[in-house]
């Protein structure tokens, strides 16, 4: 009986922590995500095409996702930014994968009055 209870418990439970961890991340707009300023030390991209920013923040992990697909200019403009303070916009997102939120998709990079990236509606 023990056994047939914990069966269904996680049959039952098995659907909702999988809609957890899988939640998208939908389309952003100013209210769906956060404003942040950080110097930034480096960028990289990866054979996905996303781009990747290192700032002095060590806790969290920034990323446009398929960066060089949306904008095959962006990588070589944050390489020249590097040293550089920039504005970035990250979603507020939480799923099962990223409980901590520390690692953080990136929709606005702007230098100055200069936007350089966005995914904002």
């Amino acid at each position: 009986m023990k056994t047939y209870r914990f069966f269904l418990i996680g049959i039952v439970a098995l659907p909702i922590l999988l809609l957890l961890a899988f939640v998208p991340i939908t389309e952003q707009s100013e209210s769906t995500s956060n404003p942040i300023q950080l110097t930034l030390n480096e960028a990289r991209t990866n054979v996905q095409n996303d781009i990747s920013l290192w700032f002095d923040d060590k806790e969290n992990y920034y990323y446009v996702n398929r960066g060089i697909e949306k904008d095959p200019d962006l990588y070589s403009k944050l390489k020249d930014l590097e040293g550089e303070l920039i504005d970035i916009r990250y979603a507020k997102h939480w799923s099962l994968l990223n409980p901590k939120n520390s690692t953080r998709h990136v929709s606005l990079i702007a230098f100055g009055t200069d936007t350089l990236y966005s995914e904002l509606k």
